[in-house]
């Protein structure tokens, strides 16, 4: 399988793709924002607008961890946020898409929000694919030393002169 000869590599065109559709989105979601201004809508723009900055700030926490903090708990808190991202988009495609097809008088509005439904299938796909790979790789990534296993040895503990240990009592 071409992904278990360079995980990386997959794993970066998936970061990359999803920052660029992020940024779409963001424009995306700005528009909305600006078609659903008034007329009882305009929380739908709002949504747009805040899970646009979320993806935004998604793709600066990620690209952090992806280049400097591989460890295990960063790595499986991206993996995390990203899996909860995924949902947030794949329920936006469905309120996005319901929308659209009820503002049949409004064609601004409806093809704004097709658009924006669209984006955010895709990247719902993205970020599915994404941590789907990140599940599977993630021992590729991380970057710290094992944890060594606990032994059952005492260690010597040098105690001051002249202290006495007593002996626990038994009952």
């Amino acid at each position: 399988s071409p992904f278990r000869d360079n995980p990386k590599k997959y794993i970066t065109y998936a970061w990359f793709t999803s920052i660029a559709l992020a940024v779409a989105i963001m424009i995306a979601g700005c528009v909305l924002a600006d078609r659903h201004r008034g007329g009882g809508t305009a929380a739908l723009g709002f949504a747009a607008v805040w899970t646009a900055i979320l993806c935004i700030a998604i793709s600066f926490g990620g690209t952090m961890v992806m280049r400097k903090y591989q460890s295990a708990f960063h790595i499986g808190t991206l993996l995390g946020v990203v899996a909860v991202m995924a949902n947030q988009c794949l329920v936006l495609v469905a309120l996005f898409g319901a929308e659209a097809n009820r503002d049949k008088n409004r064609q601004h509005k409806r093809e704004t929000d097709d658009v924006f439904a669209v984006f955010m299938f895709f990247l719902f796909v993205v970020y599915l694919v994404f941590a789907a790979l990140l599940t599977v790789f993630r021992d590729d990534l991380i970057k710290e030393p094992p944890r060594q296993p606990q032994t059952d040895s005492v260690t010597q503990v040098e105690l001051p002169e002249g202290a006495v240990l007593d002996p626990p009592e038994t009952a």
